[in-house]
């Protein structure tokens, strides 16, 4: 008796093909620019005689794929895969410092507190330069405190609380503050700098929070750099190093 478990004439439908790993298959433009960094990174490792004898650029190029993400050779892999292959054959191609900017990606979080930082700043300002008639009392207040504390805090200011945090006295931010911020420190020193920030602001407009932000040891820790950005904006401007917009992480 024939299996009634199939139909005649129905064909099982084949299981779509996988990259070997979750995300679309890795783009074509991809693989070759995997491709062409393997080959420095061959050529460098043979010179140096890390590659044993006899192993071809392209068994090679496999078995370091296989090595770095689990997947044999690079039509295997997905473009989930290309950052950390990138990153793998750029170290192996003597390129260190590029390696580390592809591995090294700032989280929501760190985007989420640089974000905040810079939008304090940029509020405390535009509250300085508003027009007073249009302000309710205790904003009108706050501005007065601004203009009678010498002015608005700035982002010079900013820039040396980060340049005390990272230890990089000619840092700047460039053209991309929030992307810097987020790139060059570690969670808890934005999340310093933000309680630092926030109390000098709040100083500056006189409100009654001041000081008051940053708990125990983490306000103590903030207080201390408050205290140390101002020595170095005060040794930038007796050296002539002017507050520039943030680059160099």
């Amino acid at each position: 008796m024939k299996s009634t478990s199939a139909r005649a004439g129905f064909r099982r439908k084949a299981a779509p093909k996988s990259a070997g790993a979750s995300g679309s298959k890795m783009h074509p433009n991809e693989v070759k620019r995997l491709a062409i960094e393997a080959k420095d990174a061959y050529r460098l490792q043979l010179s140096l005689g890390n590659i044993e004898d006899g192993l071809s650029e392209d068994d090679w190029r496999r078995k370091e794929v296989l090595d770095c993400v689990g997947k044999a050779g690079l039509s295997a892999c997905s473009s989930a895969d290309f950052d950390k292959l990138f990153a793998h054959f750029l170290l192996l191609s003597g390129k260190d410092a590029d390696a580390f900017s592809k591995l090294v990606q700032p989280s929501d979080e760190h985007r989420r507190l640089a974000f905040r930082i810079l939008e304090a700043i940029n509020t405390h300002q535009t509250l300085a330069s508003a027009d007073p008639e249009t302000l309710a009392a205790d904003r009108k207040a706050h501005q007065a405190a601004i203009a009678a504390g010498g002015g608005p805090i700035g982002i010079g200011y900013l820039v040396s609380i980060v340049r005390a945090k990272a230890q990089k006295p000619r840092l700047t931010l460039g053209e991309e503050p929030a992307e810097t911020l987020a790139r060059c420190l570690t969670v808890r020193k934005l999340e310093e700098i933000s309680w630092t920030i926030l109390n000098r602001i709040s100083t500056r407009e006189g409100r009654a929070d001041a000081d008051r932000r940053a708990p125990g040891k983490a306000r103590a820790k903030a207080l201390q750099t408050l205290r140390k950005a101002a020595a170095a904006q005060a040794e930038d401007e007796a050296g002539g190093i002017p507050p520039r917009h943030l680059a160099d992480c």
